[in-house]
């Protein structure tokens, strides 16, 4: 059981003493319960100590195991720990009593009650009687007169009762009013510093986030450059392996001159982009030459069949199945280099490392960036000024799936709904 009281003592080198030491208290604890259940009714709180100093490990202050002068509060904390155990210890007048002054001075559920019923008693009410005279009602129009003495007698218990509560409670009202502005006046020397520190720390806060954010819509904007040059050396390549004419490649080579000569579109990359697909049209080259060797071939090779030159055909169409071998290998070429350059690019990182900060609060709240579209749009959300209720409900319903798309801020019919964060 944890000590709930704050103690009074009138000698503070205990608590000291205490707070030092916590596991003593909890070892003198743990001991004395033990001893209970052995049947004890009554022991000494210096026995107790002995025991826990000559069986235990136990170590405070200072040169003995558990000093002397806090036996007696040991004693009584455990009593206002456990007061089912009152009269285990036996107490002398002790500056240890100051204890129990709080829990002494604190009204406890039956006391209230019974200062209460002792109001109702003065004004001649009693709960058991109102309770009978309740039952014995018969709710009918002959007892009107009955029933409305019961209500009066009732409604005046009430009152008797709030009356009492007033009273009993006027004094700690008090006190309570007087820690409230103890607190408030605490708080106040506190708030300017902390407010301006605050102000200064979550502004410090948002600069970093949103540089952080520009840099990675910057990463972000420079991969998918990169990535868009892969994908177009990719599908460059496929459609280079499936041309069989002159024609077929000669209307590709043209695609990538255009991609080549696009400067505003790569940017930054655009030395890389170049130095890429010149890689293709390179290997378009080779195959432009082989295909056309082949297109030259088959026209001799026809003049040969036609000729019924058999020797003829017979070497042609070995030249055509090594150069046919030839252009299917390019093909693989040209497709491996497109593959090859994809896998080389590397996945950009933030170019400049930010301080790490920790959001401690983040919620959606709104605010209105366009009155007139916001009317225009949604009539319901205005009226001369937002209706707040039902942008709230707009943002309750729609926040989660915001979140889910990554969103940090989203204007929706002139309203700017944005998370709010707190450092």
């Amino acid at each position: 059981m944890e000590t709930q009281l704050q103690f009074d003592f009138g000698n503070e080198k205990f608590w000291e003493y205490h707070k030092r030491n916590p596991h003593v208290y909890e070892a003198f604890k743990n001991q004395t319960l033990k001893i209970i259940e052995r049947g004890y009714k009554n022991f000494s709180a210096d026995f107790v100590v002995q025991i826990l100093r000559w069986e235990t490990a136990v170590r405070g202050d200072g040169e003995y195991k558990i000093s002397n002068n806090s036996r007696s509060y040991y004693a009584r904390l455990f009593v206002n720990d456990y007061p089912e155990y009152y009269g285990f210890f036996r107490f002398r007048n002790s500056k240890a009593n100051a204890l129990l002054k709080q829990k002494n001075n604190m009204e406890t559920t039956e006391l209230v009650i019974a200062k209460m019923s002792i109001a109702l008693t003065k004004a001649t009410i009693s709960i058991q009687g109102l309770n009978d005279m309740e039952s014995k009602l018969e709710y009918n129009e002959d007892n009107l007169q009955s029933i409305k003495l019961y209500l009066d007698t009732a409604k005046k218990a009430k009152k008797v009762i709030a009356d009492a509560h007033k009273e009993i409670k006027e004094p700690f009202l008090k006190e309570c009013q007087t820690i409230d502005a103890s607190r408030r006046e605490m708080d106040s020397q506190i708030d300017e510093g902390l407010n301006r520190a605050q102000d200064k720390y979550t502004k410090l806060c948002q600069d970093i986030e949103n540089r952080k954010r520009q840099q990675e819509l910057e990463r972000q904007r420079k991969q998918q450059i990169l990535a868009g040059i892969d994908s177009n050396m990719i599908s460059f390549s496929g459609r280079i392996a499936e041309c069989k004419t002159n024609e077929q490649l000669l209307s590709i080579e043209r695609l990538i001159n255009l991609e080549k000569g696009n400067k505003s579109k790569y940017g930054e990359f655009f030395e890389q982009a170049v130095e890429k697909y010149t890689t293709l049209t390179s290997l378009l080259k080779t195959q432009k030459e082989s295909i056309k060797e082949f297109e030259r071939l088959e026209k001799e090779r026809l003049e040969a069949e036609k000729a019924g030159n058999d020797e003829k055909l017979i070497e042609l169409q070995e030249k055509q199945n090594t150069l046919e071998a030839k252009i299917d290998e390019a093909k693989v070429n040209v497709q491996e280099t497109a593959i090859n350059s994809s896998i080389s690019t590397p996945t950009l990182e933030l170019e400049t490392e930010l301080p790490q900060i920790k959001v401690r609060r983040a919620v959606w709240e709104w605010e209105v960036q366009d009155i007139q579209t916001t009317a225009k749009k949604n009539p319901a959300w205005v009226k001369m000024e937002t209706v707040d209720e039902k942008i709230n409900e707009f943002l309750k319903a729609s926040k989660e799936m915001w979140v889910n798309d990554n969103k940090e801020e989203v204007v929706v019919n002139g309203i700017r709904f944005f998370i709010k964060k707190s450092y």
